[in-house]
């Protein structure tokens, strides 16, 4: 199984070019791939729920909301700063650039999500960009060599933060518990 680790050592040194990869649009693919990533995201459908809950609860400077509308929307979106916290905290900026990893949000925001505006993400786009994003990884060097449906990319990204989650040793935390939510509390 080959983890973010394991690949700074294959990782080549010419820089990926993700103006010429665009995002994949599911409503334009066929049916099998549309079903097969459906059934990938319902079986870890909490594990993008506890991800989301985690990563919105980051927020950069203190910023006083103006009204209770603009805090519940702080608190269940997430942003560009914390997708690249995210990235690094599960170990794939051995992969994948912040520079990318902007782009690839800019795209999915505008392309996927259909935003004129770059804005944050609500759990349904972050499961949308966390899906782009595996599909980008685990089809760029040194994946490529492989061929992968988009549906085994995104089981294989799932696969190595259940991974990571499980090294850190913190039962409370695993994304696998299903009772578990950010901060360690039990729902």
């Amino acid at each position: 199984d080959i983890t973010p680790q394991k690949l700074k050592l294959k990782v080549l040194e010419a820089p990926y070019n993700l103006e010429t990869k665009n995002v994949i649009n599911f409503e334009e693919e066929e049916d099998f791939q549309k079903e097969a990533i459906s059934i990938c995201i319902k079986q870890n459908i909490k594990k993008f729920h506890y991800l989301h809950n985690k990563y919105s609860h980051v927020t950069g400077a203190y910023q006083k909301p103006s009204s209770f509308d603009k805090l519940k929307l702080q608190y269940n979106t997430v942003n560009s700063a914390t997708i690249c916290k995210f990235i690094k905290d599960f170990e794939f900026s051995a992969v994948i650039t912040k520079e990318e990893v902007v782009h690839l949000y800019r795209l999915v925001n505008s392309k996927i999500l259909s935003h004129e505006e770059l804005q944050p993400m609500n759990i349904d786009g972050f499961i949308k960009f966390i899906t782009q994003l595996a599909i980008y990884i685990y089809t760029k060097t040194p994946f490529d060599q492989e061929i992968f449906s988009y549906s085994e990319c995104l089981k294989k990204f799932m696969d190595v933060i259940s991974t990571i989650t499980k090294q850190r040793g913190s039962p409370k935390n695993s994304l696998d518990d299903e009772g578990a939510v950010p901060g360690g509390g039990r729902k």
